[in-house]
């Protein structure tokens, strides 16, 4: 299973982008809202999805976007394109909120979701959706781990972390640049 790209965005073509990865084209359908520009350098966390005659590449730029459109999935009913589509009008914590707050008006919003099937995406992701702030933490306490720092270092400075560092990529050097002074 392919669970990351890493490499330049040559083309926007319907259906998606085409992500090249060492002299491979590879087809990958993005969220709108979250395309990467063309000429762009990116690292996608990816869903590859099999069915009888078909395989497809789904990307994201964020662990908890991939986690969202995975989560979508197991909702009955719901397949690839409607939680593509979910994605891409919706960010994971504009989800989750929508969720928590018994939101069907916010789903029935979204072209292809009905109001029934809205409902249910309520009703079987309530309180199951991963908390993206959870995540994001768990994704940079994981990097540093890597990198060789200690837990007891990293965790007082994971709560420090300013709340206007957004994506992780800063928040990571954020916290590179904390340990080095």
């Amino acid at each position: 299973m392919i669970r990351s790209l890493a490499g330049t965005v040559s083309y926007h073509v319907p259906g998606g982008i085409i992500l090249e990865v060492g002299g491979i084209g590879y087809l990958v359908a993005v969220p709108l809202r979250s395309t990467p520009l063309t000429g762009a350098s990116v690292t996608l966390f990816t869903h590859h999805h099999v069915r009888e005659q078909d395989q497809s590449l789904y990307g994201f730029t964020t662990l908890a976007e991939l986690v969202a459109f995975e989560q979508l999935l197991a909702v009955s009913g719901i397949g690839p394109k409607s939680a593509l589509t979910v994605l891409s009008v919706a960010t994971p914590v504009e989800l989750e909120k929508a969720i928590d707050a018994d939101d069907v008006g916010f789903f029935a919003a979204v072209p292809g979701i009905g109001k029934k099937t809205a409902a249910k995406i309520i009703v079987e992701l309530k309180g199951k959706l991963a908390s993206t702030e959870s995540l994001g933490s768990s994704e940079l306490r994981n990097a540093l781990n890597s990198l060789g720092y200690n837990s007891r270092d990293v965790e007082p400075l994971l709560r420090t972390l300013p709340a206007d560092l957004t994506d992780t990529q800063t928040q990571l050097r954020w916290l590179l640049k904390q340990f080095s002074k």
